[in-house]
C-alpha cells in the first residue's frame, strides 16, 4: 500500500502556504466526488445490467474509439486512454469474437492496424444506443451549459490523466 509521504514525494506535492493547502483541499474533495462517481456509475450500470451484447466495459470503450477508423494499438491507446497491455489482450480478444480485425502494414510488419468488422460496427450502434439511454437517465437534470461544461471538464481530466500517467502500468 502507498503511504501518503509517499505519494506527496512522488508527485512532488509539498504544503507551503494557507492558499495552496486550501487550493490542496479543494482538489482533494473534487477527487473524492469523482471516486465517488465512479463508484455511483460502476452500481449503475450493474443494477440496469449495462453490458450491450454481454460484451465487456474495455470492449465498449475501444468499439466506440475506432468506430469505422482503422488504428494502430498506439492511436488506439492514446484515443481510449488504457494501457496498451490491457488494450492488446482486449483487442485479441475482439478478434477471436470477429468484432475486430487485424492487419499487418506493408512497409513494417511489425505495425499492426485495427478495423471494426461489419459485427463490430453493429455492436458499436448497440453500445452508443445503451450509453445514450444510460445518459439520459443519469443527466437528464442537467440543463444543456452544464453538460457542455461537464464534457469539457471530464474531456480535460482524461486528457491530463493520459498525459500524467503515460506508461503507468494500472
Amino acid at each position: 500500500m502507498l503511504r501518503m509521504e509517499d505519494y506527496r514525494e512522488q508527485h512532488k506535492i509539498k504544503k507551503t502556504h494557507q492558499h495552496e493547502t486550501n487550493s490542496h483541499q479543494d482538489l482533494t474533495q473534487t477527487a473524492l466526488l469523482l471516486i465517488k462517481t465512479a463508484s455511483t456509475l460502476s452500481h449503475w450500470c450493474k443494477e440496469h445490467h449495462f453490458r450491450p451484447n454481454d460484451i465487456a466495459p474495455i470492449e465498449a470503450i475501444i468499439m466506440t474509439s475506432i468506430g469505422d477508423r482503422t488504428m494502430t494499438i498506439t492511436e488506439l491507446v492514446e484515443e481510449s486512454i488504457v494501457p496498451s497491455c490491457t488494450l492488446s489482450r482486449a483487442v485479441s480478444r475482439m478478434v477471436e469474437k470477429n468484432l475486430l480485425r487485424k492487419e499487418y502494414t506493408d512497409e513494417d510488419k511489425r505495425k499492426v492496424s485495427i478495423s471494426a468488422t461489419p459485427v463490430g460496427l453493429a455492436l458499436r450502434s448497440d453500445v452508443l444506443e445503451c450509453v445514450g439511454h444510460m445518459g439520459n437517465g443519469l443527466l437528464s437534470h442537467l440543463s444543456n451549459n452544464e453538460v457542455k461544461s461537464l464534457n469539457g471538464v471530464l474531456r480535460s481530466i482524461l486528457k491530463n490523466t493520459a498525459k500524467t500517467y503515460r506508461g503507468y502500468k494500472y
